[in-house]
Parts: structure tokens; sequence; C-alpha cells
């Protein structure tokens, strides 16, 4: 009996492992642990610091978009779409900080500003390309 050509990287990984089941490769996911909620003083400290990151007129039209979209100036940090926003403005503020006054490389500089904020630069980088890719075109 016959078989079908089948080639020669069918039912294989990079590994050059074969799946004992067909489809078996695409079924595996990878699991994100959740990550700890903060208390409301954590939530709150977390505020302060991002809203000190922004210039003053940064930080008051944010407060004018949060006020726009029914939020007050403290307990805004919980709406991820508000704390993603905030956190980009205040990442791409304090490297613009540093490209001025510490003379660092783009690169240095947003890693830099990142370390300031606490939070991981690649996933900063990731959301930048993101809002470029998904805002509307002027």
């Amino acid at each position: 009996m016959l078989r079908p050509a089948v080639s020669a990287g069918a039912g294989r990984r990079s590994t050059g492992a074969t799946a004992p089941v067909p489809g078996m490769w695409r079924r595996c996911v990878r699991v994100r642990r959740p990550r700890l909620p903060l208390t409301p003083g954590e939530q709150r400290a977390r505020e302060t610091h991002l809203l000190a990151a922004l210039t003053p007129d940064g930080r008051s039209r944010f407060l004018t978009a949060l006020g726009e979209l029914g939020l007050t100036a403290q307990g805004w940090y919980p709406v991820q779409t508000a704390r993603r926003w905030v956190e980009l403005l205040a990442w791409r503020t304090l490297t613009a900080d540093a490209l001025l006054t510490h003379r660092l490389t783009a690169r240095g500089a947003e890693d830099w500003a990142a370390r300031q904020l606490g939070l991981p630069p690649d996933t900063l980088r990731t959301r930048l390309r993101g809002a470029a890719v998904n805002s509307p075109d002027p």
C-alpha cells in the first residue's frame, strides 16, 4: 500500500523530535504566572511615582484626560489602559531627560528610565511599538 508523500519536516520541531501524536506541538501553550495584586497603599504610591515622572504639563493633560473618562486623580491605577498609558508617557519623559542630562545612548536611556519606573524595558518597547502600529494616521 502506498502512502502519500510527506515533507521532510512534517511532524518535527526544530529540535528534530517527532511528535508522538499529530498536532501535539500546536496544543502546547505557555502559561503566564499572574502578578500579585498591589495593596491600595502600594497602588497610591505607584500612582504618585508615575505622575511625578511626568512634566507638569504632561501631568495636567493626563489628569484632564482622566477626568474626561470619569476617573479621579487617585484610584486610576487598577484601570489597565490608563496605567499603561501613563507608564509609556513617564518612560518616554524619563528617556528624554536621560538623553539630555546623563548623555546616554538611546537604548541606555530607555533602560535607565525603565529601571527608574521599576518596569521591564522590553515590555515598554513592545507596548510603544503596538501604540505606534495601532494609532490612527494623522
